[in-house]
């Protein structure tokens, strides 16, 4: 990418041969361009994504074999379509594995406190844990966890004899995705006020 534009990073998954639903096949490694650039908010034309791994997690392919892959993109190329994706022209893969370590890429290069669908986020205690689409957030004494849809939520607790582990599931047992929680005296999650 050219070193003077500001470029941003871009999530996306395929099957374990490259391959996209559409067809197209994503290198492991290098440039990648699209030869259907069309520039309008809609799908198609472009080569999709979730900006910063932010997005809708639906979109994402989750099987076991699946090609994570995070792709640096200049970001005044980048067109939102919809707040649940985007697309580019081009773009450069810089990393190609699992979503954990696609995941943890993205977090250790700017998507630190994003939503990053599929991310296995865990903060020491008083700290705050965010998550994304099927994410786990792990948070210490004290501290706060949000994830979205199907994520998982993890807080450590003091009963007054020993420090415990409160887990919850978004969309089980009233836990709400995107919403932050802290856990009371008792272990029960209750929303965090900001």
């Amino acid at each position: 990418m050219n070193s003077h534009k500001e470029t941003v990073l871009v999530l996306r998954t395929c099957d374990a041969d490259g391959r996209s639903r559409n067809g197209f096949i994503w290198p492991k490694a290098g440039t990648v361009a699209c030869d259907d650039w069309n520039p309008e908010p809609v799908c198609g034309g472009g080569l999709h994504g979730l900006l910063w791994g932010v997005g809708d997690g639906k979109l994402l392919n989750w099987r076991k074999d699946t090609r994570w892959l995070v792709v640096e993109v200049d970001a005044d190329s980048v067109v939102d379509i919809g707040g649940d994706k985007v697309k580019f022209p081009r773009g450069v893969v810089v990393h190609c594995g699992d979503r954990k370590s696609a995941t943890d890429y993205l977090l250790a290069n700017g998507a630190a406190g994003k939503a990053v669908a599929g991310a296995v986020v865990t903060v020491g205690d008083k700290g705050t844990a965010t998550t994304g689409y099927k994410g786990t957030a792990t948070a210490g004494y004290e501290g706060t966890a949000t994830a979205g849809e199907g994520g998982i939520l993890n807080i450590k607790w003091w009963d007054g004899n020993r420090r415990r582990i409160a887990t919850a599931y978004v969309g089980e047992t009233g836990i709400l995705p995107n919403v932050r929680y802290r856990v009371d005296a008792q272990g029960k999650f209750i929303e965090a006020r900001v």
